[in-house]
């Protein structure tokens, strides 16, 4: 995996710290969206009926939860793992793939929301939203992977 520039002498510390503010901003940034298509909802006199066209992107939302949120944490696995197995993950490839993991994830939600939108309810297409960013929220960074594992940084005991 090549890494930027900038990322190069990345520290552990570093890495997780950006890892979580962009954890943060991703999912205040859905809740806003999701806040202001409520608000929009909210001040409409009369729900709009839902058209062919909204059913069919709920649909297709679902169907991206199903595909693509696996499919992240695959990725996401992948970079972590970089060039050598069994060694802790590096900084630059740790953030790469929390940033590609939660981008994907995100994708999910801002379809679906966009789903939402043009439904004209929150039900059915926010279950997609809903379950994209509660699979954000719940793999907040934790810089586990940079870590050496147990056996490895356990001492090596005299027979």
């Amino acid at each position: 995996m090549s890494t930027a520039a900038g990322q190069a002498g990345l520290s552990p510390e570093e890495a997780l710290q950006r890892a979580r503010v962009i954890w943060r901003v991703l999912l205040l940034g859905q809740v806003g969206f999701a806040g202001v298509i409520g608000a929009l909802f909210w001040s409409r006199a009369t729900p709009q009926d839902p058209g062919e066209l909204s059913r069919l992107l709920t649909r297709i939302g679902l169907g991206l939860l199903l595909v693509v949120v696996p499919l992240a944490y695959t990725v996401r696995s992948r970079i972590f793992r970089g060039a050598e197995e069994g060694r802790p993950t590096p900084p630059a490839s740790y953030l790469q793939g929390t940033i590609v993991f939660l981008a994907m994830c995100e994708f999910v939600s801002l379809f679906s929301l966009v789903a939402v939108y043009l439904h004209g309810r929150f039900f059915p297409p926010f279950i997609a939203t809903l379950a994209a960013v509660l699979v954000q929220a719940f793999n907040l960074p934790t810089g586990r992977e940079m870590r050496p594992s147990e056996a490895e940084s356990a001492p090596i005991e005299p027979h």
